[in-house]
């Protein structure tokens, strides 16, 4: 569900997505000035220092040794909710997506690697959803947003040009 503005009741993990991509777009003084206080910030955002196949391989590994797994008591009242560790899964999985979007022309091949490598963890956690993430209900891939309107016209032409 699109909200016209962002409120308190936002979920966190919508909120994660839009500091991510807030933070990407910021000068290095605008992220020091931001977040100094709370955390180390790089010189330079991490899509700088490391490739995109490198971040995805990463985010793989640390997904399936159940890194983002993270549990908690589940009621009536929060049966819909996420855990952190799920958020987390979902905003870097996000973050990852659009830099292959981004970088789609640059680095095809590498570009086609990663969205394999994702495609791959989704189809983990449909064939067993308890070994990557914790979902307090319905479980599986389907609740990991994706704009796949722009996501599989980009992998398509990947493919294609490297079959």
């Amino acid at each position: 569900m699109m909200r016209d503005a962002i409120d308190r009741a936002t979920p966190r993990g919508q909120l994660l997505r839009v500091a991510e991509r807030a933070i990407e777009r910021a000068s290095p003084e605008t992220r020091q000035s931001l977040l100094g206080d709370l955390v180390k910030v790089p010189d330079s955002p991490a899509s700088e220092l490391h490739s995109v196949l490198e971040e995805t391989e990463r985010f793989e590994a640390a997904a399936l040794r159940r890194e983002y797994f993270e549990s908690f008591h589940v009621s009536w009242r929060n049966s819909s909710d996420l855990s952190r560790g799920t958020d987390a899964f979902i905003a870097e999985f996000d973050r990852l997506i659009r830099r292959c979007l981004a970088e789609a022309e640059a680095t095809p091949s590498a570009v086609l690697e990663c969205l394999e490598l994702l495609f791959d963890v989704l189809r983990k956690i449909d064939a067993d959803p308890d070994r990557i993430l914790f979902f307090a209900d319905e479980a599986g891939s389907w609740q990991i947003t994706v704009a796949w309107d722009g996501v599989l016209p980009v992998y398509f032409r990947l493919l294609a040009a490297a079959r």
